[in-house]
């Protein structure tokens, strides 16, 4: 009884560690962004990840060509700030894959254009050598 207990909040722990490093990476992609930080981005990806947008304006995949795109968006992209709002994060079977829904906003200038966006990141995250990472 005892074992199953320690098994079961070692589980419980290992999941609630699993979202507070998940919503760190939310958090450090937003600031990768606003900073232009093509190294911080590189580190936020596992090598084989997909980056693509439901317009097709983005649409990249492994880790050289997500930099090669942000790069290019950073050529138009002037100071930013991306601030993430509610993050709903899902677990099934694998312990090194979650889902996960966030929403956010961004007020940016692009082109020397001010705007207000809203923005919705449906991602999966994938947990490699102890990291979590988008894929």
């Amino acid at each position: 009884m005892l074992a199953r207990m320690t098994d079961d909040l070692a589980a419980r722990l290992d999941r609630l560690e699993a979202e507070s490093a998940i919503r760190a990476l939310a958090a450090r992609y937003c600031f990768a962004i606003d900073n232009h930080d093509l190294a911080a981005v590189a580190d936020l990806f596992i090598a084989d990840a997909r980056v693509w947008s439901r317009d097709g304006v983005m649409d990249a995949t492994g880790r050289e060509a997500i930099l090669r795109q942000y790069e290019g968006r950073f050529q138009v992209l002037g100071p930013s700030n991306h601030i993430s709002h509610d993050h709903w994060i899902r677990f099934g079977d694998e312990s090194d894959r979650a889902e996960g829904l966030l929403s956010a906003h961004a007020e940016l200038w692009r082109n020397g254009t001010a705007m207000v966006t809203a923005l919705r990141y449906d991602d999966v995250y994938r947990r490699e050598e102890g990291v979590w990472r988008f894929q």
